[in-house]
């Protein structure tokens, strides 16, 4: 919030494009099954579904880069949060933000 202070136009940005960090982590994930069908080894399924990270979080931050264009904004601490909030989601998503619990 306190960033939000020095610089409104960069919580805009990172606020709209949430909905494109939703769609492209639902897109990732996607790529990431047929990755893993079409692997055969794990070697190859690293390097697809590792190719198809690079695409998804620089789609992400392409679009960042662009919001922080149109509105004047200092670019480099928006796409560095938003990499860190887009990669927070991801791992959110899979299942790793919050340890599990052990059953009694």
């Amino acid at each position: 919030m306190l960033a939000g202070v020095a610089d409104p136009y960069a919580v805009v940005v990172l606020t709209l494009s949430m909905g494109f960090a939703e769609w492209l982590l639902y897109r990732y994930r996607g790529l990431a099954v047929a990755a893993l069908r079409a692997s055969t080894e794990p070697r190859g399924f690293a390097l697809r579904a590792g190719r198809a990270l690079v695409l998804c979080l620089g789609a992400y931050v392409a679009l960042l880069a662009a919001g922080a264009l149109l509105t004047g904004t200092g670019a480099a601490p928006l796409l560095g949060l938003g990499a860190v909030l887009w990669t927070a989601l991801l791992l959110q998503a899979f299942g790793v933000a919050w340890p599990p619990r052990r059953s009694a």
